[in-house]
């Protein structure tokens, strides 16, 4: 691996504003990634040193130590953000894509890394193209290549408020430019029991941003009036809409509460003399307390995907849900 970093530090208001930035560029070589392989040879697929890459990108870091400090209150505050992209530059003997897992795979000139889905059948302008007769759209027998499985923006926030023995410190972290496939939106919705599964009162409706062609594909009609032949089973959940991936591709942007912390050191005062306990600390803590993510990704948490390692970007109903931690601590200092 070769890489080049430089940056700068800066310092003002004697040190109460510190600003870092820095710029990296690397050519990553022989990365490691999953290769599929016979399984005539006991193994679906083999660790080997497959890929090459360029990764670039930017960090900023901006502390503010304090930002106000009033009579016993003191307020710091400290950001982060970062941004990265990468380039696949070639994969294993020369071919031109490979699936390391999931619906992600490493593609020469792509992003590492992307996804690959079925998707509908589309006119050029990207108006689904539905069959005439029956309302339904069809599907395009060749997937096609989709936005990154790895966040490009990353946001950290960090607050610290105290006041004498009282503080409060507050995590929040912003990730996006990545997507995901929801595979546990497309499981759902086989049982019938998702908002999705329900939409227009599963009655028959026109497909929207739909068009259909009279001449063999040569010219497309916006379709105003042809309505879908069956709104129920045979149409969302069999294999008419529920096999199209893209149905359940979305942003995997999110906001989160990281963590909040509320703590308090009791007074020396109230401790005696100090023989036995020289200081006593009390906190409440909660861990992945709130998450804000966008309307088109109404399933779960993306950070939750089915797999670790590259081959990110897949929710499945076979993976754990998000959960909020809360706990108390008592640190005692003899």
């Amino acid at each position: 691996m070769r890489s080049l970093e430089f940056g700068a530090e800066f310092g003002l208001f004697n040190n109460n504003v510190l600003f870092d930035v820095a710029h990296y560029r690397q050519n990553n070589n022989n990365q490691v990634i999953p290769v599929s392989i016979s399984d005539a040879t006991g193994f679906s697929s083999a660790l080997l040193n497959a890929a090459q890459f360029n990764n670039w990108g930017w960090e900023f870091d901006l502390k503010f130590v304090p930002l106000i400090r009033v009579g016993g209150f003191t307020w710091e505050v400290s950001t982060n953000y970062t941004y990265n992209n990468s380039e696949v530059l070639s994969i294993y003997e020369g071919l031109n894509e490979l699936g390391i897992g999931n619906t992600s795979f490493a593609i020469v000139g792509y992003p590492a890394f992307v996804h690959k889905l079925k998707d509908w059948l589309r006119t050029p302008d990207g108006r689904i193209i539905i069959d005439p007769l029956s309302g339904y759209p069809q599907q395009n027998p060749v997937n096609t290549i989709f936005g990154n499985t790895n966040p490009r923006h990353i946001f950290g926030l960090n607050t610290d408020l105290t006041y004498k023995g009282l503080a409060l410190k507050i995590v929040a972290e912003y990730r996006g430019g990545s997507y995901i496939f929801n595979q546990i939106g497309q499981d759902a919705d086989f049982t019938g029991v998702t908002k999705l599964s329900g939409t227009n009162g599963r009655q028959r409706f026109v497909f929207p941003n739909s068009a259909y062609s009279n001449d063999g594909g040569n010219t497309y009609v916006n379709n105003t009036d042809i309505v879908i032949k069956d709104a129920h089973y045979s149409f969302l959940q069999a294999s008419a809409f529920r096999n199209v991936q893209t149905n359940y591709y979305s942003s995997a942007a999110f906001w989160k509460i990281r963590e909040v912390v509320l703590s308090y050191n009791v007074p020396a005062s109230l401790l005696g003399d100090g023989k036995y306990i020289n200081g006593v600390a009390l906190s409440l803590v909660g861990r992945n307390l709130l998450m804000f993510r966008p309307a088109t990704n109404q399933w779960t948490d993306p950070e939750f995907s089915n797999t670790t390692g590259n081959a990110v970007g897949t929710t499945t109903l076979v993976q754990t849900p998000p959960t909020r931690i809360f706990g108390f601590n008592v640190n005692l200092t003899f």
